[in-house]
């Protein structure tokens, strides 16, 4: 059991240090470089990625889950090391390689953890799916929770060069508000040629300040990449998994597209797809709409911070909560919290806002995310315990390829417009959400009553035979009985 709970806390650790890293350079891309490289690599990367999620078995297959998760982890520290020296020719390729790798990464955590929780759920006799729920929260607590300390020391770090607005850029901004939020008159200003607030896209950093923050950042992502080859077993070591054989890229390339053909699949493709795009909104349009624009630049990382805690929380209650409420409870109080949330947006005005609206508003949609993700996590790895590695890789093809539409929607789309879409694509996910639920609950019972008739009929049979196996024993006892008169004769005479 403790080689269970090390190889996820190596898991959990070196994802916390290097991802945490990796998060808080992508959240600065777009300010710090003042060109289109930051956005462009951003793009190049979420386009490899979702692509290379069909192709996560085959990296699984050479290298297994451990180093998988190791060399995902090494282009991360690597992507951060280019930012010391950001041309785009540098940037562009090493985020084609990042995206590409980094994919099989999360196919690869997802699936240790799952076939860890699985292995010790057999060797101790506890339920299956509540230690699954149960490590995936832990797992996604630590994902969630890694923002934090990356933002906060991207603010603290970066505050002190930021060039100060001058009154007449306070002003402006002042003025300017309807701008921001997502209520319908923001719309209305969208096209207009606008800079944000006095401290957004005029914002200026002093290069030792940012080179100072990457160094941190990259030592950082170096001890969770030490940590996890420290902590990490290979499955085969400690859970009886087969090594994987040489197959041909066509049969590596099955599995995922099994899954795809899957009628449970499709009724979850609406909820991965709501998770990808409200990601895409967040890291987008609610930095830039309802932080950057009302609260200006420097403040950014502390909301961010605070819908890690909220993350982190709701990662941690879905996964202990699903033991006495059961998996369907927690879908629907992430949905109907995302729900209200998203109406509280399009309501919102900025010029009547308190203070506390927008770290509200980030950790609700942070907390409602992390519950629904889990429990979507641990529900592939149930659903498709046969085929985990293609099961996720179908499932990370679909989130980053709505994750991008996420940020296409910011430059084609008001804030007001995508919250509608949003909206839609979340109400559209509970429907079929609910349809997967009612379906697994008639096959679980369909398959109860093919068990509970099979042990009827062997009852039947048994009843049947008794009454034959007594008669042949009475039979086999005349017989003998009269085999011993006739030899009892045979000797008299």
């Amino acid at each position: 059991m403790e080689r269970h709970w090390k190889n996820l806390l190596g898991v959990c650790g070196g994802l916390f240090l290097s991802y945490g890293s990796f998060v808080t350079v992508i959240s600065l891309q777009s300010s710090i470089h003042q060109d289109s490289r930051g956005i462009a690599a951003l793009v190049i990367y979420n386009i490899c990625h979702a692509l290379a999620c069909l192709f996560a078995p085959i990296f699984i297959a050479k290298l297994g889950t451990k180093w998988t998760m190791v060399f995902g982890m090494l282009c991360w520290c690597i992507y951060i090391a280019c930012n010391f020296y950001p041309e785009s020719y540098i940037l562009l390729p090493v985020s084609t390689l990042l995206g590409v790798f980094i994919a099989p990464l999360w196919v690869a955590e997802a699936t240790h953890i799952t076939t860890t929780a699985m292995h010790l759920a057999s060797t101790t006799g506890q339920q299956a799916d509540d230690l699954v729920s149960r490590f995936t929260g832990i797992y996604l607590w630590f994902q969630k929770f890694s923002a934090i300390p990356g933002n906060l020391i991207s603010s603290f770090v970066l505050y002190g060069g930021i060039l100060q607005p001058t009154d007449n850029q306070v002003n402006q901004a002042n003025q300017s508000l309807d701008h921001c939020g997502g209520a319908l008159l923001s719309c209305k200003h969208y096209a207009d040629d606008y800079n944000g607030n006095a401290t957004g896209h005029n914002i200026s950093v002093d290069p030792t300040f940012t080179s100072i923050l990457f160094g941190i950042l990259l030592g950082l992502c170096v001890c969770g990449m030490l940590l996890a080859i420290s902590l990490i077993d290979t499955l085969p070591s400690f859970c009886d998994v087969a090594p994987s054989k040489k197959y041909k890229v066509k049969s590596l390339l099955l599995p995922v597209f099994q899954v795809l053909k899957t009628y449970h699949f499709a009724l979850l493709v609406p909820a991965i797809v709501l998770n990808g795009l409200e990601l895409g909104f967040y890291f987008g349009t609610f930095t830039e709409s309802f932080i950057s624009c009302t609260r200006g630049v420097a403040n950014i990382g502390f909301v961010m911070a605070t819908g890690g805690i909220g993350g982190a929380v709701g990662a941690v209650v879905s996964g202990t909560a699903v033991k006495y409420t059961g998996r369907m409870a927690v879908f629907s109080i992430g949905f109907l919290s995302q729900i209200v949330f998203l109406i509280w947006m399009l309501l919102w005005q900025p010029h009547q806002a308190h203070d506390w609206d927008i770290y509200v508003m980030v950790v609700g949609l942070g907390a409602g995310a992390a519950l629904r993700t889990t429990q979507i996590t641990a529900l592939i790895g149930i659903l498709f315990a046969d085929n985990k590695e293609g099961a996720y890789g179908a499932h990370l093809f679909f989130h980053y390829i709505a994750y991008s539409l996420g940020f296409l929607l910011n430059i084609f789309l008001c804030t007001f417009y995508q919250l509608i879409i949003i909206t839609s694509i979340l109400v559209l996910a509970m429907v079929t959400y609910y349809v997967l639920e009612y379906d697994i609950k008639q096959t679980l019972k369909e398959e109860k009553c093919k068990k509970e008739t099979k042990f009827v009929h062997l009852d039947e049979v048994k009843d049947l035979l008794q009454p034959l196996t007594r008669e042949n024993k009475m039979a086999a006892s005349d017989k003998d009985d009269v085999v011993t008169d006739v030899t009892e004769v045979e000797l008299l005479t």
